[in-house]
């Protein structure tokens, strides 16, 4: 989507640059939503709408609003076995 021509300038603008701790990526890059957290991805941005097929942008992108707990929660279930937590 169109994060990934987004990251650079906002990195940019905050002056923001990657290092041991801190890298940012696509989830085009990883393969996925899911195999992004079970590699120990810190954090998501998801976009989400009610309609997305009409949403004013990005609509394909954007997980529909009564789809959202149910990925949370899967996520959340994979962050806690790749972290060890479970």
């Amino acid at each position: 989507g169109c994060e990934g021509f987004q990251i650079p300038r906002f990195k940019e603008a905050y002056g923001v640059t990657e290092s041991d701790t801190f890298r940012s990526m696509t989830i085009q890059e990883t393969g996925g939503t899911r195999k992004t957290v079970a590699a120990g991805v810190a954090g998501v941005f998801i976009e989400t709408h009610e309609d997305p097929d009409h949403a004013p942008s990005d609509g394909p992108n954007m997980v529909p609003v009564d789809q959202l707990e149910d990925l949370l929660k899967t996520l959340m279930a994979i962050d806690r076995i790749a972290k060890g937590t479970a």
